[in-house]
Formats: C-alpha cells, sequence, structure tokens
C-alpha cells in the first residue's frame, strides 16, 4: 500500500459503500497545505509596516 495513492479492499467494503469504486471513496487524499507560525508572520508584517511607514516619511 502507498499512502494516499493506493488502498487494499475488502469486498465487504465496497458493498457497504453501494458497490462505488470511486478512489475517493477509500484514498484519503494528502494534506499539503503549509504550515504558517502565525505568530512569525505577524511579526514580519509589523516589521513591513515599520519599514513603509519610515519610507514614506523620506
Amino acid at each position: 500500500m502507498i499512502a494516499h495513492f493506493t488502498k487494499l479492499v475488502l469486498d465487504a467494503e465496497i458493498v457497504v459503500n453501494d458497490y462505488n469504486l470511486s478512489v475517493s471513496s477509500y484514498v484519503e487524499q494528502e494534506d499539503i497545505r503549509e504550515v504558517v507560525n502565525i505568530k512569525k508572520l505577524n511579526a514580519e508584517i509589523k516589521q513591513i509596516v515599520v519599514w513603509e511607514t519610515e519610507c514614506a516619511k523620506r
């Protein structure tokens, strides 16, 4: 078995799923979302705002 790609399914599970052979009914998609450190991101945004404010004064 290859995670998020293949899965061995017993006949009984197919019957329970009304003979649905759609891959997405049996294989869960991999979560590829980026993990964001919100505190770090907010600190970076704060620095950018300070920098932009200083540039605007010039």
